[in-house]
């Protein structure tokens, strides 16, 4: 097989000491820990309707990048496999 390379084998992010199985695990985690933190920030959202429109702003631009991170993690998808169906309707 001359010319031809060798089969690029992926594997686990080197970050991840528990391996794929713990990627999933870690995943998994940080997206429930980003839905828990969005339910309570809803929560807050909601006790500052009577607020000025300055306190609202604020507290949009300092939670803005939970929710961004959030997004990013649903679509993700689970070690690098499709996103489901279910993470794109919560995005």
């Amino acid at each position: 097989m001359a010319g031809s390379q060798a089969p690029v084998i992926k594997s686990c992010p080197p970050a991840s000491a528990l391996g794929c199985g713990g990627t999933l695990l870690l995943l998994s985690g940080a997206i429930a820990a980003y839905n828990q933190a969005v339910n309570t920030l809803q929560t807050l959202r909601a006790d500052l309707v009577a607020s000025s429109d300055d306190v609202q702003f604020n507290f949009r631009d300092g939670v803005e990048p939970v929710y961004r991170e959030l997004v990013k993690l649903l679509l993700q998808g689970e070690a690098g496999q499709a996103t489901q169906q279910d993470d794109l309707k919560q995005a």
